[in-house]
């Protein structure tokens, strides 16, 4: 009969087994087809959900991100601009070879330059700067006087070269103003003066976009962006490098340093549990199996449901090691009560404790997937997954690889177990009200002194070996642009160039006033259609006053040639519409324009602007309808402190939920008993960041949801554990271990957010160990 028993065990864990091959072949499949596609993300506004804006406003900020998010600067220096350039060709050279950018520019091609001036050629009358405006209206003899000292000059045959088309030179000087202030150009390069040190700087931009996916792209610009660095120091010259596809890259580095150290410490703690605990090699082999399958599958699910992971998913993957264990180790505890126990018999003895833990947290993170957090959703996929996945390898495979087992040696730490199950809970019943008032009180008088902080800036970490950079090349560039702006719209083209000139004239006040530095537009190019008009009555009047046909003969130029300048400016065209403007334009001034889709709208950038009272007075001048104001900071700031709340409320309903689906399995009483251990450590774990004056931030509510969860597993083992409360106190304890190193690592962190996230899960994790033995068994 023994024997038959044994059988029937036997070809249940070898089903068992081949089910759970059959998984990982279907996994292990899954996986590899989508390996190649994986793309990685470090950009924290990617967490969060699309803002709910306006259309055009979105469009505005797509189209910033677009221009941004593939972009890196490089600046090479040199003693001379001769110097400069040749330094920045050996770096285009460099880069090129690479392979990684799907551009590479250093030269400003001449093409482009002649592509502008032939595009907008027709319409040279109607351009002119304001500098010439007021010169020729105010003094048009000075003008001329001026204009003739310069022809007579080494400079001069530029000017005559072009006098026919440009008379007075006021399409040249248009041309001329296009160029972005701090720049001028040697050998077709793009070469900026230090005016501090006397260095000169060429610009090198390039573009990654298509090209900038998977780690293996990562650390390849990190070795490109290293050699150069390392040439440069050598040559005694310096580089300066700015860029989100750099930024990335970094963070890749460190989250992949990170998610090494965490997993590498995590795994071999375990290995070092595992082995000093049950002295056997086939736990320690099961246990990595069941963390290795559990990590495969939060990973493979991630990668199956999102166009990219976020590296901050990953991290938290590593450190769902710490949890993971929990399964195993249950398992392997049972096996140091009752000898004459089978593999299978140990499974059912556990097996209601797992599971109940199991489906608790996977129903605590599957509901976070419906949140309208991208990252939220993704860490709620990848924690679900993997605990299904490290829960089934305890089911399925564990009981045929310890059919037979037995551990010969006495259960290791029984003492500090027998404090945990047996003294620590008869020294609290001794004195409950003393203690549970301690306790009230401890968490009132921290809980007064929480803060909370949901300014976006504070969660996006740039190496400040990037950031000094950065700083350097804005201010040798001048763009120090702000990413607050505003947005023009109107009906036509016309109306949105109508709009932002009043816009200005505000703005300019502004200005000199001292409540910013400046300001970038389309209109600091674009002359509105009545600007146009005075241009070219301008020209009408000096042509009609014969102060350009004297000016004309002073040069000797034949009357027939002056005609023939006249009867241009006749004939030529007296409109320039916006879209025909746009297009002759380079990237740098076209970009202000958005187009038609869905409305026409132009985009005022705004630099240097003075603390929040500039702020507000720039803020004024918004009407809502033409005229909008984005601040993308105070949009995601308060997009931060809605959702903050929002998952606050969000982890009351989820522990409601759970309080109806534990009374259905145990009993109201018991799903009371077992509750308090999760919602006393969330209460205690927020008091005790209010004593040390660390803010609560959405990441750290994202922590108390994961507290939850492994809390609810703590107090649901304990309350199971009738007959085998040492082997559940060693199971919880060694549990404690390896989930506190796993996101006790993760508060040294040096990435803000995943600190946070690691301080307030450690709090929080062994506020729950201390508090989960009181958690009465269900023989109680």
């Amino acid at each position: 009969m023994r024997s038959k028993t044994d059988a029937d065990s036997r070809f249940s864990a070898i089903s068992r087994l081949l089910v759970w091959f059959l998984l990982v072949l279907c996994i292990g499949a899954a996986a590899i087809s989508q390996w190649s596609s994986l793309k990685l993300s470090s950009d924290i506004f990617s967490l969060l959900p699309a803002a709910d804006q306006r259309p055009v406003v979105q469009a505005a900020v797509a189209r910033q991100k677009e221009r941004l998010n593939n972009r890196v600067i490089f600046m090479a220096s040199g003693v001379t601009a001769e110097d400069a350039v040749k330094h920045a060709k050996s770096i285009e050279k460099d880069l090129l070879a690479s392979d990684l950018f799907t551009e590479v520019e250093r030269a400003i091609k001449l093409g482009d330059q002649a592509s502008v001036y032939q595009k907008l050629s027709p319409y040279r009358f109607l351009l002119m700067t304001p500098a010439d405006q007021d010169a020729l209206t105010l003094s048009p003899a000075e003008y001329i006087q001026q204009g003739l000292q310069v022809i007579y000059s080494p400079l001069g045959l530029e000017r005559l070269a072009t006098l026919q088309q440009d008379p007075l030179h006021t399409f040249g000087d248009y041309l001329a103003s296009l160029s972005p202030d701090q720049l001028s150009l040697f050998d077709e390069t793009p070469i900026v003066k230090d005016k501090d040190t006397g260095t000169y700087f060429a610009l090198i931009t390039t573009d990654a976009s298509g090209k900038a996916t998977g780690m293996g792209y990562y650390r390849q610009l990190l070795g490109v962006y290293s050699n150069i660095k390392t040439t440069a120091s050598q040559q005694k010259k310096t580089v300066l490098a700015a860029g989100l596809p750099l930024y990335t890259a970094f963070g890749a580095q460190s989250a992949e340093s990170e998610i090494s150290t965490v997993g590498t410490i995590s795994i071999l703690t375990i290995v070092l549990l595992v082995f000093v605990t049950f002295r056997s090699a086939r736990p320690l082999f099961l246990t990595l199996t069941s963390i290795g399958f559990g990590v495969s599958c939060g990973f493979t699910a991630s990668m199956a449901l999102f166009s990219e992971i976020h590296l901050l998913t990953l991290v938290f993957g590593s450190s769902l090691i710490g949890i993971s264990v929990d399964y195993a180790f249950h398992y392997f505890c049972a096996f140091f009560e009752k000898q004459d126990r089978s593999a299978l018999q140990r499974l059912a003895e556990i097996f209601p404790g797992i599971t109940l833990g199991m489906a608790t947290s996977v129903f605590a993170f599957s509901g976070l997937y419906f949140s309208p957090f991208p990252g939220l959703q993704q860490i709620a996929v990848f924690s679900a997954a993997g605990l299904l996945g490290a829960w089934a390898t305890v089911v399925l495979l564990f009981p045929f690889c310890f059919h037979g087992c037995i551990f010969k040696h006495a259960m290791p730490l029984n003492g500090i177990t027998h404090r945990l199950t047996v003294d620590w809970p008869a020294i609290f019943f001794r004195r409950p009200g003393v203690l549970v008032g301690a306790a009230a009180v401890f968490i009132l008088l921290g809980s007064i002194q929480n803060r909370v902080d949901d300014d976006i800036r504070h969660f996006q970490d740039v190496p400040s070996e990037l950031k000094q950079q950065e700083d350097r090349i804005k201010s040798l560039l001048g763009a120090q642009t702000d990413s607050r702006f505003f947005l023009v719209t109107g009906q036509t083209p016309d109306d949105v160039a109508q709009n932002e000139s009043h816009l200005r004239k505000h703005i300019e006040t502004q200005i000199h006033e001292k409540q910013l530095a400046g300001m970038h537009s389309l209109t600091d190019y674009y002359p509105i259609t009545q600007e146009q008009k005075s241009n070219y009555k301008l020209y009408q009047t000096l042509f009609d006053t014969a102060v350009i046909s004297g000016f004309l003969a002073q040069l000797g130029m034949a009357e027939t040639e002056q005609q023939g300048i006249l009867s241009a400016f006749k004939e030529a065209p007296q409109k320039l519409d916006v879209g025909t403007f746009v297009a002759a334009m380079p990237e740098h001034i076209a970009g202000y324009w958005l187009g038609c889709k869905p409305e026409c709208a132009s985009m005022v950038t705004l630099s240097g602007i003075s603390g929040q009272s500039g702020v507000e007075s720039l803020k004024s001048l918004a009407d809502g309808n033409h005229i909008l104001w984005v601040d993308q900071v105070a949009d995601y700031s308060a997009l931060l402190k809605h959702y903050r709340q929002q998952t606050g409320q969000f982890l009351v309903v989820i522990v409601t939920l759970i309080l109806v689906i534990l009374s259905l399995v145990v009993g109201i009483k018991s799903a009371i008993a077992i509750l308090m251990t999760p919602v006393t450590a969330i209460m205690l774990t927020l008091a005790a960041l209010g004593y040390g004056d660390a803010p609560i931030t959405l990441f750290n509510v994202f922590a108390l949801l994961l507290i939850l969860g492994i809390s609810l597993d703590y107090a649901i083992f304990y309350h199971l554990s009738s007959g085998h409360k040492h082997s559940t106190a060693l199971a919880v304890l060694l549990s404690l271990i390896t989930t506190l190193l796993a996101f006790g690592m993760l508060g040294v962190s040096d990435t803000s957010v995943i600190s946070a996230f690691g301080i307030t899960l450690t709090l929080g994790v062994i506020s729950a160990a201390i508090i989960a033995p009181l958690t009465p068994s269900r023989s109680q």
